[in-house]
């Protein structure tokens, strides 16, 4: 089920979640849209998404996304849209991944979520500081669940 609405390019959602939720229903939404159209979106417009995240109304969705992440449209051109006929996405965070298509799922994530210039940079400027070896270091994240 396709959880946005079409729009000239691509689509507009209106998730209204915390990050990785809307993440993980805009990645949802991109393999839909190109299923329906057999087109790659080159806009994902989002601008009451990331509710959760942005903490109060006037940081505009749209803003979180392009701060965050860099849509590249040269990876965008080496995806066959026919390739995801057949695929279906993850719908929620319960399924199983080892199940999925690394392949293609790979290539929405490449192409549409990578680390924007200010992330890079902002990622730069912590191992500068903090004479980070990325060989000699492990970082582990936990997240803890609201469900």
């Amino acid at each position: 089920m396709f959880r946005a609405n079409i729009i000239e390019g691509g689509f507009s959602c209106h998730h209204n979640s915390g990050f990785f939720s809307t993440c993980s229903i805009l990645f949802y939404n991109i393999i839909e849209y190109i299923k329906k159209t057999n087109k790659l979106p080159t806009v994902i417009d989002c601008p009451q998404s990331f509710g959760l995240y942005k903490g109060h109304d006037s940081i505009n969705g749209n803003t979180v996304f392009s701060n965050c992440f860099q849509i590249s449209k040269e990876k965008i051109k080496q995806i066959d849209p026919l390739e995801f006929k057949g695929y279906n996405p993850p719908r929620s965070a319960s399924i199983r991944y080892d199940k999925q298509n690394y392949q293609l799922s790979s290539q929405i994530i490449n192409a549409y979520f990578s680390p924007s210039k200010q992330i890079r940079e902002r990622r730069k400027t912590l191992i500068e500081k903090y004479n980070i070896v990325s060989e000699e270091t492990l970082c582990i994240c936990f997240r803890g669940t609201d469900k």
